[in-house]
Order: structure tokens, then sequence, then C-alpha cells
């Protein structure tokens, strides 16, 4: 069950930090479509 902790960790840390890319740098990339549309 340790591995499964580590997991969840690692997976919180991916989204704060994916979190703060998207604070600094608006999506513009991954919401082409939704500009587009």
């Amino acid at each position: 069950m340790q591995l499964l902790k580590q997991l969840v960790d690692y997976i919180q840390i991916i989204q704060s930090l994916s979190s703060i890319e998207r604070i600094n740098h608006p999506p513009r990339i991954k919401s082409n479509s939704r500009y587009i549309s």
C-alpha cells in the first residue's frame, strides 16, 4: 500500500503543477477548438 500512497502523492503534485501552469499560461493550445467553435 506504500506504492499506492506514493502514486496518489505524485498525482496531486502533477495536478498542482498543471494548475499553476494554467494560471501562468492561459491554455490557448488545449482549448483551441473551443475558441474556434
